[in-house]
């Protein structure tokens, strides 16, 4: 019993882990995709920003 109580609190402490990293990666993705947005835009390519024709 002792080891599936050490399983079970290891797998809640990787949840909270991968919690709090899914919040900074939505805060991070956020800061950056406005000025992707905008880089894209303002190269006169509306459709990807990678293509030249």
């Amino acid at each position: 019993m002792e080891i599936c109580a050490l399983v079970w609190s290891g797998l809640e402490a990787l949840r909270a882990c991968f919690e709090i990293l899914n919040l900074l990666l939505a805060e991070v993705g956020k800061a950056i995709l406005p000025g992707v947005r905008r880089s894209r835009f303002r190269s006169g390519n509306p459709d990807n920003g990678f293509l030249e024709r």
